[in-house]
């Protein structure tokens, strides 16, 4: 008993066997003692583990979406047309105001390893002409993180609207959308971002049936009413410099 303790109370030791845990467990781990809450919180290999800490790129030039953040927040990382309802935050609604708290871990997580300066954003329109345009944004400090994407979606509805659609989320340019094939043709693909938002921006013009009202646009005033409770004051995209812009514009026959 005496070895495991000394094991357990030497820092590099301690700091080796926690590595080793999954991002899930290893942030709840420093809840066991205080011993465990201080190496988790100064080891800068435990931080860069739990995308607190940016990283820096490989040579091999491997890129890791945060896992904890991607089950959390699965529509942000893979698309699926239940944007927002396939969110835990949203399925138990009770925790709603738990889970969106200034103090909650995620806001501060990098959502992906090594960290995203920019985000794209690629809008289609097909109303009388067929026309992309794209632009890239810094983002706001080291990196992409959590909640910087996540109030993007939530409060930036001049950049991102979600009320009749949802937007498909281009990671590491697997997609063949129509203006990402368009452009990887007529510009060689210069795109300096890991991350790319393509926007829909219109069809035709003929109303919508009803109200056309997503549920995504139901459930965004959910969190922005949450918000209003708990006196939270997000940080929404600014009207920053558009970096790396490319347009196109083809009206049909």
């Amino acid at each position: 008993m005496a070895a495991q303790a000394k094991v357990f109370s030497t820092f590099e030791l301690l700091e080796l066997i926690l590595l080793q845990l999954d991002t899930q467990t290893l942030l709840t781990a420093q809840r066991t003692c205080r011993t465990w809450h201080g190496v988790i919180q100064e080891s800068v290999a435990i931080q860069k583990a739990l995308f607190f800490v940016p990283i820096q790129p490989s040579s091999a030039g491997t890129k890791v979406q945060n896992p904890l953040l991607a089950k959390m927040f699965p529509g942000f990382f893979t698309w699926d047309t239940s944007f927002l309802a396939s969110m835990d935050m949203l399925q138990r609604p009770e925790k709603l105001e738990a889970y969106i708290r200034r103090e909650a871990s995620w806001r501060r997580m990098l959502v992906q390893q090594p960290p995203i300066p920019r985000v794209g954003f690629l809008v289609s329109c097909f109303a009388f002409a067929e026309s992309y345009t794209y632009h890239e944004i810094p983002t706001r400090g080291d990196g992409l993180r959590m909640e910087e994407y996540f109030e993007m979606f939530m409060f930036g509805h001049h950049v991102i609207s979600i009320e009749y659609y949802v937007p498909e989320i281009i990671w590491w340019g697997d997609t063949y959308s129509s203006g990402w094939m368009k452009m990887k043709e007529s510009r060689g693909m210069t795109v300096e971002t890991d991350i790319v938002i393509s926007i829909f921006g219109g069809a035709t013009c003929t109303d919508f049936e009803g109200d056309g009202i997503t549920e995504d646009a139901v459930l965004c005033s959910q969190i922005q009413d949450a918000y209003r409770r708990l006196n939270l004051q997000p940080c929404t995209p600014s009207d920053q410099t558009k970096l790396n812009e490319w347009n196109y514009s083809h009206w049909y026959d």
